[in-house]
């Protein structure tokens, strides 16, 4: 942004056939990139009015193009419409997508909604839910120990029974 700033002010410059200010000689004394553009806006300067005095045109020349330029229709000249319509697109359809967000947020509930706070039903399943959970989860937790417990003591009663029939 700021190089850009600096060749509007060397072209300004240039145009204004005034000297340099020294902040401006500075920065392109600087910058190679501006010293390219500064030496080439100078040849073209120079080079254009050299074109100038050398043209046999009329004088009024520029005055009449301008004028036809002026009364030129819109459409020709750029389309300024089309230019508009781009403009104006990406707002509209931010300002669309607002809206239905807003339309969204702000409906009323459905008619079979509940309009208060959630009833306590919810809760209380819970809560029933909660104590079949404890009264049938140690049932379930213990179950396997208990059926391992049982086979060990059968793998005892049965190993006391062959070392008790082998004794003499």
């Amino acid at each position: 942004m700021n190089l850009w700033f600096s060749k509007f002010r060397i072209s300004a410059a240039l145009d204004s056939a005034k000297p340099w200010p020294r902040s401006l000689e500075r920065k392109v004394a600087g910058r190679d990139e501006l010293r390219r553009f500064s030496s080439e806006a100078q040849a073209l300067d120079s080079a254009l009015k050299q074109a100038r005095e050398d043209s046999d045109a009329p004088p009024g020349l520029h005055a009449s193009i301008m004028r036809a330029v002026r009364r030129a229709p819109a459409s020709a000249v750029g389309g300024s419409r089309r230019v508009v319509w781009r403009r104006l697109a990406a707002p509209a359809i931010g300002l669309a997508a607002c809206a239905m967000a807003w339309w969204v947020w702000h409906q009323p509930p459905p008619p079979g909604a509940a309009a208060g706070p959630p009833s306590l039903t919810t809760a209380t399943r819970a809560l029933d839910l909660g104590s079949e959970v404890t009264q049938a989860m140690p049932a379930a937790v213990v179950a396997p120990m208990s059926d391992e417990l049982a086979r060990v003591r059968l793998d005892l009663d049965q190993t006391t029974k062959f070392l008790l029939a082998s004794l003499p």
